[in-house]
């Protein structure tokens, strides 16, 4: 027997609506992130950031569209609604999965074009005057301080002697070759553990790259590697909301499939049904008359 129309009907809706408040979600933090530029863009880059808002805002709007095509034709029972939902939701699903094969094929290209766009950023506004430059420059601080890293590749600080923190510096017999930021910090003693040394160390880097001797004041982990590192330490929890949208996805396309055949049945039997009664009304007038 299966399950009836109006249960089908039920559920369907019931993902139409948690679809729509997904794309409206998207759609809210896609203006946020165009309209408040989040201090991520000051590090990985301007343009990245917000070439990656638009798309997202495209996305929002292209799911609460389809959100409510689905909905009313679920209402309706509309079958070409039913069709254009459908189509739509497939469409959805192939660029998700197009977007998520590109990124894996490409993943070198897009890692080696961001690095490059953080030590742009860092290199041409670290420590400069501005409102922009001073922007980044806390956004550069807060990413070191809280990530335990310094500057973007790793062992990479001679970075810092591009920038206007390091060029307008007076003291020059006591230079100060990375910020506080890049120091060791102990949060038992809620301090940096030796800013001096960890600044500028003659035996060793920041001072000396050519030397093997290590500076134990001094973070050698480059930002681009530990957000990468907190990234997939987080992995299990993006993958679990990749694969809960995915499995979504496809309930969806398979429910729309069997509710536009229930429809499609009630509606031709409803129509058969109306028929026969027509040829039995028919049937009866041509008796009376006899």
């Amino acid at each position: 027997m299966g399950p009836s129309t109006g249960f089908m009907k039920l559920l369907l809706m019931t993902f139409c609506s948690l679809f729509l408040i997904a794309g409206i979600a998207i759609i809210a933090v896609s203006i946020w992130s165009i309209a408040d530029k989040i201090f991520l863009s000051h590090i990985i880059g301007s343009d990245l950031i917000t070439v990656a808002s638009y798309f997202l805002l495209i996305g929002g709007i292209v799911v609460v569209a389809s959100a409510i095509v689905g909905l009313v034709a679920t209402a309706r029972q509309n079958r070409i609604l039913l069709i254009v939902f459908f189509v739509l939701l497939l469409l959805i699903f192939l660029l998700l999965l197009i977007g998520a094969i590109m990124a894996a094929v490409f993943q070198g290209e897009l890692e080696e074009q961001m690095q490059n766009s953080m030590a742009e950023s860092l290199q041409q506004k670290y420590g400069a005057r501005g409102r922009e430059n001073v922007a980044a420059t806390d956004a550069w601080n807060k990413v070191q301080k809280d990530l335990r890293c310094c500057a973007v590749r790793g062992s990479d600080w001679e970075l810092y002697r591009g920038t206007a923190f390091f060029t307008e510096q007076q003291n020059y017999n006591r230079k100060k070759y990375v910020p506080e930021t890049c120091c060791v910090y102990d949060e038992r003693i809620g301090d940096y553990t030796d800013v001096a040394k960890c600044q500028n160390f003659g035996m060793g880097p920041p001072n000396n790259l050519e030397s093997n001797i290590r500076n134990k004041f001094l973070y050698y982990n480059g930002c681009y590697s530990s957000a990468k590192t907190f990234l997939q330490d987080h992995s299990g929890i993006l993958m679990a909301i990749g694969f809960v949208f995915s499995i979504s996805m496809i309930s969806g396309l398979v429910l729309t499939i069997f509710y536009f055949r229930r429809v499609v049945g009630d509606q031709d039997a409803e129509r058969k049904h109306r028929y026969t009664e027509d040829d039995t009304a028919v049937e009866e007038r041509e008796n009376e008359r006899l």
